[in-house]
């Protein structure tokens, strides 16, 4: 007959079992089994194809957190189909804060950021196995575009892959090529081509390039004609243009003397009023001395306004002494 089963034994193999489990999961869990974390929600327009659960999120190589929840949301006013994903980020195991704003917490700072440029984007995380994952980092060029069908969680604005956006610049240039004409641009071109053929073997063309080429050979030889024909001239004429020169130095010359004679003209003139003035108290009007003396200031006086009227000849017409005293009407 076998001995009942004892209690005590049975509830402590119970017990250490269970130590056994918590020590399990503390061990391989670690602290991070009751770790707060912060959950932000993202939506993706395209394929998530390769993002699961648990897929790391990373700040440019940097991990701070992980994949946490995936699902498909519509909206029945724009008729369209998103892609929510929520994260978990745990700032105190991944993000230190330093300086005097150490209190300050990323939740805290997400808008600002946001604000900034802060931005979601799928990432290949192996291009083996095709796994993806969320690159979270600072693209201030973009727009921030919500979505706003989670109001529990901060939105984090996503911005379409590498891959997505060659993939859209590829379809785009498609649909353009596609528009176009192309078997209309081919004729044109092969109709462009065959006129420019036709016309390069023309006989006129091949004429006219003969007959510039026959103009060019006289142009140059009429120059040369011209250029020996006037180098004797051009000789005469420097020789001309020199002698000129010097004849006008002469007449300025003669210009600057003449000025100097009326001067002294003047100056004599003076002497001879003061003479005439002295005279005509010392001798009686009337004498024979007094009329011979009269008549002889008179002259002077003559002389002296005609070298003033050849002065101020000269100084209008320098070329007087050469070419004799111009006619009314420039002749």
């Amino acid at each position: 007959m076998s001995k009942p089963a004892n209690p005590s034994m049975i509830g402590g193999f119970v017990l250490g079992a269970v130590a056994l489990i918590i020590l399990g999961i503390v061990y391989f869990g670690g602290t991070q089994l009751f770790a707060e974390r912060d959950r932000y929600v993202m939506f993706f327009s395209g394929s998530v194809n390769g993002l699961r659960v648990g897929a790391p999120v990373t700040w440019r190589g940097v991990p701070i957190g992980q994949v946490s929840d995936i699902n498909l949301l519509y909206n029945p006013e724009k008729l369209k189909f998103y892609i929510e994903v929520i994260v978990e980020i745990d700032p105190k195991e991944s993000i230190e804060i330093g300086g005097p704003a150490n209190e300050i917490t990323p939740k805290d700072e997400i808008q600002r950021l946001i604000a900034k440029g802060l931005r979601a984007q799928l990432v290949q995380q192996s291009f083996v196995t095709g796994q993806l994952a969320i690159q979270v980092s600072m693209f201030p060029e973009t727009q921030a575009k919500l979505v706003g069908l989670n109001t529990e969680f901060t939105e984090i604005p996503t911005i379409p892959s590498t891959f997505a956006q060659i993939e859209e610049a590829i379809t785009t240039f498609t649909q353009k090529l596609q528009a176009l004409d192309v078997t209309g641009v081919i004729k044109d071109l092969e109709a462009t081509t065959t006129a420019i053929r036709n016309m390069v073997a023309s006989p006129e063309l091949k004429q006219a390039i003969v007959n510039v080429e026959e103009t060019l050979a006289e142009t140059r030889q009429l120059v040369g004609k011209i250029n020996k024909r006037f180098e004797p001239f051009a000789d005469e004429l420097t020789a001309t243009v020199k002698t000129a020169d010097g004849t006008f130095t002469e007449a300025k010359q003669a210009m600057i003397q003449a000025k100097q004679a009326f001067s002294e003209v003047r100056g004599s003139l003076a002497k001879a009023e003061t003479l005439l003035t002295t005279a005509d108290t010392v001798i009686r009007p009337g004498s024979p001395l007094h009329f011979e003396l009269v008549n002889a200031l008179r002259e002077v006086s003559g002389a002296a306004r005609s070298l003033n009227s050849l002065a101020q000849t000269l100084e209008r017409n320098p070329d007087a002494l050469l070419f004799g005293r111009r006619k009314p009407g420039g002749q």
